[in-house]
């Protein structure tokens, strides 16, 4: 009995021993893993610190930093861009128009070809001119049974009148990036002064080109009855609200 009660302590002493050197080992390992990974963590940051004092932007392409401005781009200031004629890209223009429709919605609709041109006069940006010309069989409402019905006499006329146009007759500059621009708008033969504000989002070096290039957006309303598109009326609203979203560059 005395024998037994011995060699079970004696077994459990071993046991333990065994356990403790185990954690012991596993103490060392951990330690010098721990060593290791914080060398390796203070050499990576030296790397990126000499890397970023050398201008290399390591930083940025890695989520560690912000990236340093394009070297490419201008400040936003028409005045320092190239005078000379400057067109839409059909890539990048964007006009749309919405109305009151009885209540329900406000219908979004736009044009799908535009052709606007700028000259562009740096050293006098209120002398500069801008047209516009929009096909009436562009229009896009997503409904082409609407489509269709938007070319009918009753509204915008397209076999009698296929364009809509805008042609500039003043410009006027409160600020470097806002103004406003004045110009005549035909549309179904009906002519009528507009006024759109006008703001400059940016100019600078088109990327492939290399050519000059800035974009604006625009904002205005006009009265439809002025243009002679009187049906619905007063059920669909009178007043047409119109966003102008474009990028121009030099040719």
């Amino acid at each position: 009995m005395m024998k037994s009660i011995f060699m079970t302590g004696a077994a459990a002493f071993l046991v333990l021993a065994a356990c403790s050197q185990a954690d012991a080992a596993g103490d060392i390992a951990s330690n010098a893993a721990d060593k290791a990974t914080a060398a390796a963590g203070g050499a990576a940051n030296d790397v990126i610190q000499l890397a970023q004092a050398a201008g290399m932007g390591m930083g940025a392409g890695m989520g560690m930093g912000a990236a340093p401005a394009p070297a490419a781009d201008l400040p936003t200031d028409l005045s320092l861009l190239t005078a000379g004629t400057y067109k839409s890209d059909d890539t990048h223009e964007y006009v749309a128009f919405d109305y009151f429709h009885g209540g329900y919605s406000n219908p979004i609709l736009t044009w799908d070809e535009i052709d606007a041109t700028i000259e562009l006069n740096p050293s006098n940006l209120e002398a500069s001119t801008l047209n516009v010309s929009i096909p009436v069989k562009s229009v896009n409402s997503g409904v082409p049974v609407w489509d269709e019905r938007l070319q009918e006499e009753a509204f915008f006329d397209g076999g009698g009148h296929p364009n809509i146009t805008f042609k500039s007759t003043s410009l006027n500059m409160t600020s470097t990036t806002t103004g406003t621009v004045t110009g005549n708008l035909t549309i179904k033969g009906n002519t009528k002064p507009v006024t759109l504000d006008v703001k400059l989002n940016k100019s600078g070096k088109h990327f492939r080109t290399g050519n000059d290039i800035f974009g604006i957006s625009a904002t205005g309303a006009v009265n439809r009855s002025d243009f002679g598109i009187t049906t619905g009326l007063p059920a669909t609203g009178e007043n047409v609200n119109i966003r102008v979203e474009t990028e121009f560059s030099l040719r």
